[in-house]
């Protein structure tokens, strides 16, 4: 049902929403949608009567009374996610050391250190993989 309501949404829904929207699920006449910002998901708000009446043309849509939108930014894909990770500075972490050195609060000061302790042990585990 997932795959055709998805196709479904593709064809009725005009292009500038439906690439930033989709169909999470129907249930009881409600067609709970996601979207990938506040923006689009109120522009369906805006526009949920005439994208109802639309899809209440389909057969399998006919007893559709509703929609529910929600803001669910899409996780990045293998395709658009960047290959590597950024490597630190390689004197970034001895600069956040030196400067946990001047901080009074001891638990900013902890934090820092733990910090530059994590960046330089990405830092290797980057130089290793390479």
């Amino acid at each position: 049902m997932h795959q055709k309501l998805h196709a479904l949404w593709l064809t009725q829904i005009p292009a500038p929403l439906c690439q930033h929207s989709w169909p999470a699920s129907y249930r009881d006449g409600c067609l709970y949608v996601e979207t990938d910002s506040s923006a689009w998901a109120s522009m369906i708000r805006l526009r949920e009567r005439s994208l109802v009446d639309q899809l209440c043309k389909q057969p399998d849509m006919a007893a559709l009374q509703r929609l529910r939108v929600r803001v669910s930014p899409r996780t990045l894909t293998p395709a658009n996610k960047p290959s590597r990770r950024r490597i630190p500075a390689a004197n970034a972490s001895g600069l956040l050391m030196r400067v946990a050195d001047d901080i009074s609060d001891p638990r900013l000061k902890t934090a820092l250190r733990k910090l530059a302790q994590t960046m330089a042990l990405q830092r290797a585990n980057q130089k290793r993989m390479k």
